[in-house]
C-alpha cells in the first residue's frame, strides 16, 4: 500500500512539473511573438525610409 502511494505521489509531481514547464514555454513564446509583431511596423518603416533616402526623396 505504501509503495502505491509513493508511486502516485511521484507521478503527480512529475505531471505538475511538466504542466508548469509547458505553460511557461507557451507564454514565453506568446511574449516573444508579441514583441516581434509590435516592432514589425517600425522595421518596415526603417526599410522604406532608407530606400527613399537612397533615391533622394526623403
Amino acid at each position: 500500500m505504501n509503495t502505491i502511494m509513493i508511486i502516485n505521489a511521484s507521478v503527480g509531481t512529475q505531471g505538475l512539473t511538466v504542466a508548469l514547464v509547458g505553460i511557461l514555454v507557451v507564454f514565453g513564446a506568446l511574449v516573444l511573438l508579441y514583441g516581434v509583431f509590435s516592432q514589425l511596423p517600425r522595421l518596415i518603416n526603417m526599410n522604406i525610409r532608407s530606400q527613399l533616402r537612397r533615391q533622394g526623396k526623403h
